[in-house]
């Protein structure tokens, strides 16, 4: 309730002291609009890496929006171990995908959203499915995604598995390959070289790679170079 004091003249002049209090009420603060990935860009439709995509709402008074993005696979199983956060310190609800760290053409990500406030961050919306579009098995922007494990570069493919796996070793298959010899490294996420092997190949090649100290937990990329052509495989190491 509130209290209010006057000081008011009476008939005679002198002034009198008036207080008047309201009768208790209550205000209730609502939470702001929940925010998710919006429709258009949700799987079966694929985005392209550079494409924008949005929130399915617009709320009053931000200072920018807090994106999640986590990597899975596509049944919308999560396969990272931490998801890729973004925070767009603007009022815009629009991000390109170039913003997700290490996106790749082919990738499925569980997609949260939340705004950003003066005093803080607000309360994360429901998680969403984004699919990026793949340079190969899989449709452009609008069609259905048809998901393949394999990644295609002209003639060539690579093909990693299992994937996920506990860091032991990981099988590769290379169909198309134009040189005598392949380069196979694997990248933790700093950069840096883990192992490094050559391979004798006929057009394919078909093994195993054991790694000397299991990997550890995290999101590596295995580099085949052949010749002047270098194709980049994600794998992820539980």
């Amino acid at each position: 309730m509130f209290t209010s004091t006057f000081i008011q003249n009476d008939a005679a002049g002198n002034p009198t002291t008036v207080v008047v209090t309201s009768p208790a009420y209550s205000i209730t603060i609502l939470d702001h609009l929940p925010v998710s990935l919006r429709s258009t860009d949700r799987c079966p439709t694929t985005r392209n890496i550079g494409s924008f995509i949005g929130t399915d709402a617009i709320v009053c008074g931000v200072s920018g929006y807090e994106w999640e993005f986590t990597l899975a696979d596509e049944f919308g199983n999560a396969i990272s171990l931490d998801p890729v956060v973004v925070a767009v310190n603007a009022n815009s609800r629009y991000i390109r995908t170039t913003s997700i760290s290490g996106v790749q053409p082919g990738d499925y990500y569980l997609v949260r959203v939340r705004p950003l406030f003066s005093y803080g961050p607000g309360t994360y919306g429901s998680s969403q499915m984004l699919c990026i579009a793949g340079s190969a098995g899989m449709t452009t922007e609008g069609g259905n995604a048809t998901p393949s494990l394999t990644s295609v570069n002209a003639e060539r493919s690579v093909k990693l598995y299992p994937n996920p796996n506990n860091g032991d070793m990981i099988n590769i298959q290379l169909t198309g390959i134009t040189s005598e010899t392949v380069q196979v490294n694997v990248i933790d996420a700093l950069g840096r070289v883990i192992t490094t092997n050559q391979y004798s190949v006929n057009n394919s090649f078909n093994g195993t790679i054991l790694f000397d100290t299991k990997l550890s937990s995290g999101m590596y990329n295995v580099q085949i170079i052949d010749g002047e052509t270098v194709m980049t495989e994600r794998m992820i190491i539980r």
